[in-house]
C-alpha cells in the first residue's frame, strides 16, 4: 500500500532521466518501487530491515527533492526512517552505503574481472598453487557466477510485473524500463541491479574464500592480479580520439590485497 504522495512536481527532465542525479538518489529510486521488492528480497546477504518502510521512506526523499526540497536524499531517507525507527534507519543507510561503495570500488571490479577471465582455467596461476587456484575458481563459479545469474533471471521475469502508481511515476520520469532494450544487453534499471548483487557476491566470496587462504597463498593471489593488470595495461592500445588511458603497469603494483580492499 502507497502511503506517500505522489511529487507534485519533477526535477528530472525526461530526455535526460537519471543523468543529472547523484548515485545515492539513483539506488533510492531503485529501492521506492514496489515492482523490484522480489529482487531487494533476494538481496544476497539479505535485507538489513522490512522493506515496506525503507521503500516508503525512499519515496518521501525522492519526494522532497523532486519538490524542491533537499538534494542529500540519502540522508533524508534516514531521516524518515529514523522517525519511526532509529536503529533501522542506521542499518538501512549502512545498507545502502555499501552498495555505494562497492560501485564506486575500482579494486573490487579489478578483481572480479581477473576471477572472471581465469574461471575456467586449471591449474596454477603464477605463484598461486594449482589445488588452491582450482578450489577459488569452483567457489567462484558456484557462489558468484550460478547465483548471479539466478538474480538476472528473477530480474528477466519483472519485466511483466504490473507497476503501481509510484512506479509508474519513476519510470515515466526518470526514464526507466525494465524491457530488454534492443541494443546492448538489458535496460538499464536491470544492469544496475544486477551489478549491485553481482558486487556484493563478489565481496561475500572474497571474505569466505580469500581472506581465508593462508598469509602466503593470499600474497600469491594478490600478486596474479598485479600481473594479470600489469600486461594488460603494459600492451600499447590505440586508443579512440578523444579517451585517454592512463594506467601503466606501474600502477598495478598498487592494486591492493583483498585484506587491505575489505579490512
Amino acid at each position: 500500500m502507497t502511503t506517500t504522495p505522489l511529487p507534485r512536481a519533477s526535477r528530472v527532465p525526461i530526455e535526460e532521466g537519471l543523468a543529472i542525479i547523484d548515485p545515492a538518489h539513483g539506488l533510492l529510486s531503485y529501492l521506492a518501487q514496489s515492482v523490484l521488492a522480489p529482487f531487494w528480497e533476494a538481496f544476497p546477504g539479505g535485507l538489513t530491515g522490512p522493506l515496506p518502510p525503507a521503500r516508503e521512506a525512499a519515496r518521501a526523499a525522492i519526494r522532497l527533492w523532486n519538490e524542491g526540497g533537499s538534494d542529500d536524499t540519502l540522508a533524508q531517507f534516514r531521516a524518515a526512517l529514523a522517525a519511526k525507527d532509529p536503529a533501522q534507519a542506521e542499518a538501512w543507510e549502512a545498507f545502502m552505503r555499501a552498495i555505494l561503495w562497492r560501485e564506486d570500488n575500482r579494486d573490487l571490479r579489478g578483481w572480479r574481472m581477473w576471477f572472471s577471465g581465469n574461471q575456467h582455467r586449471q591449474g596454477p596461476v603464477g605463484r598461486v598453487p594449482g589445488a588452491v587456484a582450482d578450489g577459488l575458481r569452483q567457489a567462484y563459479r558456484d557462489e558468484v557466477v550460478t547465483r548471479g545469474s539466478a538474480i538476472d533471471d528473477l530480474l528477466e521475469r519483472l519485466a511483466e510485473a504490473p507497476l503501481d502508481d509510484w512506479d509508474l511515476w519513476l519510470h515515466a520520469q526518470y526514464a526507466y524500463s525494465l524491457i530488454d532494450a534492443d541494443r546492448f544487453d538489458t535496460g538499464r534499471v536491470r544492469r544496475d541491479l544486477s551489478r549491485f548483487a553481482d558486487a556484493k557476491l563478489f565481496e561475500t566470496f572474497l571474505r569466505a574464500h580469500v581472506l581465508t587462504l593462508a598469509p602466503n597463498d593470499q600474497e600469491a593471489v594478490t600478486g596474479a592480479v598485479r600481473v594479470f593488470w600489469a600486461d594488460l595495461w603494459g600492451e600499447p592500445v590505440d586508443s579512440p580520439a578523444g579517451l585517454m588511458l592512463t594506467e601503466t603497469a606501474e600502477d598495478a603494483a598498487r592494486i591492493p590485497s583483498a585484506r587491505e580492499m575489505l579490512g
